[in-house]
């Protein structure tokens, strides 16, 4: 009964594409990259056959759509991006002769991003989608910041259920990915901690960080966070909640408190929704007026930056804090079914060249267009982030360094992690828990797939049939012990042509002694870890 680690090549490569298959369901950690001025994470994508086009991608989980440029976009700045050829793709189909307009428009200003509607196949890492319906856009506005970015290509929609803009009887890529993962879910390790955005950036800095962000297709990666996931349900609104009601199609939660420090700011803004496309974190113009105000910080208006008065009616887009006083910065808080999650100074600024003057940057702005809180990057390089769409909820961690070795994991998080390829496992595990693997008893996260199910039951009948075995060789040893004692009571031990070995048998059943007979160290029971220096737990 001896488990133990072995080492894979994927590790080697940094967990970077590290893929687990099982019952035709897979898992998959997709490398993220942090591009256009740190201003998104996108990972690759391809689309078409034969060859087929790949492109960099922002991973949003605040867009429900796919799209990228077509070959006929002309908008200005899209010289540097990739764009989409049709007739290159031996599997293009034409979504439709009528209503095959492609369109989303912007909530802030209005302007619109055009295009039309295609299908062809879409892949995400090993994951294929045939017939997969996206855009394929041929005009971008100026106002999009992702049209003056050389890395960036377009958009990957991973929405919970926002409204699509293909309509029809298309599903959009998450709906396509759903029954193909191996756990109902995706999670997102979006690194950016405050030993690299709080310095200068750079061109070196920004390459570093570009290596270091993760999409987890199908599961959890247990090596990016500590402790165990909180979960939260995403809520689900009443008739007369009207502002549930318009945010229950997107990943959100409903906010106990909000302060700045001890103070409560809290005020009629009871819901945050989660969106990795936003650069910074954005809440209501008083709430976040509020958290300048007790920070003494000064506010900006970007043309000519401008310094403007943080409450003034107009408004402000970007703050600023005294860089050698930010460690007296009182910290953003919020309260979630009872869990503080809490924002310091390094958790909400960046250093900046701003008209030759190094400025500390808060990566919190207002907006008058909502009143809910929108979590962006900052909330992402804190915390790690799973998204459960069979269970509809969302779980937190504090996120770990991406170097950061760990060696202790969660047992309720076991099934979820996609980098333990079968039975799971625990590092530093106490007795109890040992004892509660070996008699299948650790709760996990329940699996929906019946494939799943029946695959937990044969390990539940092996482990059965296993202790079986021990405790009918238990029995046979202790029948021997008393067997012993009885002739030694009866016949003299000389009888025996042996010498007198009263007293060599312990009096109570030395179960330690046992295991030493059978193997080192009760090896027999014992779970052992061999690391490859690469962390791998991957276990037979």
């Amino acid at each position: 009964m001896t488990r133990s680690t072995k080492s894979t090549s994927s590790h080697a490569n940094d967990n970077k594409n590290s893929t687990a298959t099982t019952n035709n369901e897979l898992a998959q950690i997709l490398p993220v990259t942090k591009s256009c001025n740190g201003l998104y994470y996108s990972t690759k994508i391809s689309i078409g056959t034969a060859p087929s086009q790949e492109f960099q991608v922002t991973v949003d989980t605040g867009k429900a759509d796919l799209w990228v440029p077509s070959v006929e976009c002309d908008s200005a700045g899209v010289a540097g991006m990739r764009r989409y050829n049709e007739s290159l793709s031996s599997s293009y189909e034409m979504a439709g002769e009528t209503n095959n307009t492609f369109l989303i428009e912007r909530s802030d200003d209005g302007s619109q991003v055009v295009g039309e509607k295609a299908i062809d196949t879409v892949r995400i890492g090993r994951f294929v989608l045939p017939q997969q319906m996206f855009g394929q856009v041929t005009f971008i506005p100026f106002s999009l910041d992702i049209e003056s970015c050389n890395d960036v290509d377009g958009v990957l929609g991973l929405g919970f259920q926002l409204p699509s803009s293909l309509n029809g009887n298309f599903s959009n890529v998450l709906s396509s990915l759903e029954p193909m993962l191996k756990n109902h879910m995706f999670s997102l390790y979006l690194s950016g901690n405050n030993s690299t955005l709080s310095s200068v950036e750079n061109s070196e800095s920004n390459a570093t960080l570009s290596s270091q962000s993760e999409l987890i297709l199908g599961g959890v990666n247990q090596e990016r966070y500590s402790g165990c996931l909180s979960w939260h349900s995403n809520p689900v609104s009443s008739d007369k909640d009207k502002e549930a009601s318009q945010l229950e199609e997107y990943w959100n939660i409903n906010l106990d408190n909000v302060k700045v420090g001890d103070e409560s700011i809290f005020a009629n803004t009871k819901f945050a929704v989660l969106d990795s496309g936003s650069s910074t974190i954005i809440g209501p113009t008083y709430d976040v007026t509020e958290f300048m105000r007790s920070n003494g910080a000064k506010c900006f208006v970007s043309q000519n930056h401008r310094m403007v008065d943080c409450s003034t009616e107009t408004g402000y887009e970007y703050a600023t804090i005294d860089c050698h006083n930010s460690a007296k910065l009182k910290p953003l808080e919020f309260v979630i079914d009872g869990s503080s999650y809490i924002f310091e100074a390094n958790d909400l600024m960046s250093r900046k060249m701003i008209d030759g003057e190094e400025r500390c940057v808060l990566r919190l702005t207002p907006s008058d267009l909502f009143d809910f809180w929108v979590m962006g990057d900052p909330w992402f390089n804190k915390y790690f982030t799973a998204f459960d769409l069979e269970n509809k909820r969302l779980g937190f961690a504090p996120a770990l360094p991406y170097h950061q070795k760990k060696t202790t994991f969660c047992q309720n998080d076991l099934r979820l992690d996609v980098m333990i390829a079968g039975d799971e496992f625990v590092e530093d595990i106490d007795q109890d828990s040992l004892i509660e693997e070996q008699t299948g008893m650790i709760e996990n996260t329940p699996a929906s797939d019946p494939s799943s199910n029946q695959s937990n039951s044969d390990k539940e009948q092996e482990m059965t049939t296993a202790i079986v075995a021990i405790s009918v060789l238990l029995v046979f040893v202790t029948v021997i012990v008393i067997i012993r004692r009885r002739r030694r009571k009866t016949r003299p031990a000389q009888g025996f042509g042996l010498p007198n070995r009263q007293g060599s048998i312990p009096s109570s059943f030395d179960m330690g002694s046992l295991y030493d007979d059978w193997g080192d160290d009760g090896d027999n029971v014992m779970f052992t870890i061999e690391d490859d220096g690469f962390g791998d737990r991957r276990i037979d």
